[in-house]
C-alpha cells in the first residue's frame, strides 16, 4: 500500500532530479498493465547512485540492490546483485531510466511515476502540502535550489497562554443529621 502522501510527478526533469537526490523512494506504474514496481535510489554527494527494488511487503526494509547509476547517467546492473538482470523489475527500471536520462518525454505515455511521501533528499516524511506535491522537503528544496511555493523559514508557533481559570470552590458538604 502506498503512503498516504504518495503523489504523481509528471515532469521528466523533476523525475530525474528526484531520483538522484539522495534517498528517493518511488513507484513506476505501467499504464498498459497497471503493474507496479517500487524502487529506492540512495546516493551520497556526487558518488554513484545505488538502485534497489522492493521485493517484499515492508516499504522500509524489503529492498534488494541490483544496480548503479553513475555520474554520466549510465546505468549498470551489478554482479553482486541477488536480483537477476532479467527480472521484470530490473528490466523495467533499465527501460525507464534510459528514457528519463535521455529526456524522452514519451515515457510518460507508458509509465506513471509516483513518489512515496518522503523527501527524496533526506528521507523524512513530507507534511507540507507543497512538499508532498514536489517530493522535496522545504529545507532540502531550498538547499538544492529547487523552486517551491512554500517559504522555508523556521517558524515558531505562537500560542496564547491558556486563560487562568479559577479552581471551583470546595463542594459544600450537606449534613445528614
Amino acid at each position: 500500500m502506498a503512503h498516504q502522501n504518495s503523489t504523481q510527478i509528471t515532469d521528466l526533469s523533476d523525475i530525474r532530479s528526484f531520483m538522484l537526490a539522495g534517498k528517493a523512494k518511488f513507484t513506476l506504474v505501467s499504464k498498459a498493465t497497471q503493474r507496479r514496481v517500487t524502487y529506492k535510489i540512495v546516493q551520497k554527494d556526487e558518488k554513484p547512485a545505488f538502485v534497489s527494488v522492493m521485493d517484499g511487503s515492508d516499504n522500509i526494509n524489503d529492498y534488494t540492490f541490483f544496480g548503479t547509476v553513475f555520474s554520466n547517467g549510465q546505468f549498470r546492473t551489478s554482479r553482486k546483485s541477488k536480483v537477476s538482470a532479467d527480472a521484470k523489475g530490473v528490466k523495467g527500471f533499465e527501460w525507464a531510466w534510459k528514457r528519463i536520462d535521455a529526456g524522452d518525454a514519451s515515457l510518460l505515455n507508458s509509465v506513471e511515476f509516483w513518489h512515496e511521501g518522503s523527501c527524496c533528499k533526506c528521507g523524512k516524511t513530507l507534511t507540507v502540502p507543497e512538499s508532498i506535491e514536489s517530493g522535496w522537503g522545504p529545507v532540502c528544496a531550498k538547499r538544492a535550489g529547487k523552486s517551491t511555493d512554500t517559504k522555508v523559514e523556521t517558524k515558531r508557533a505562537t500560542r496564547k497562554a491558556p486563560a487562568l481559570v479559577e479552581a471551583p470552590a470546595a463542594p459544600v458538604q450537606k449534613r445528614l443529621f
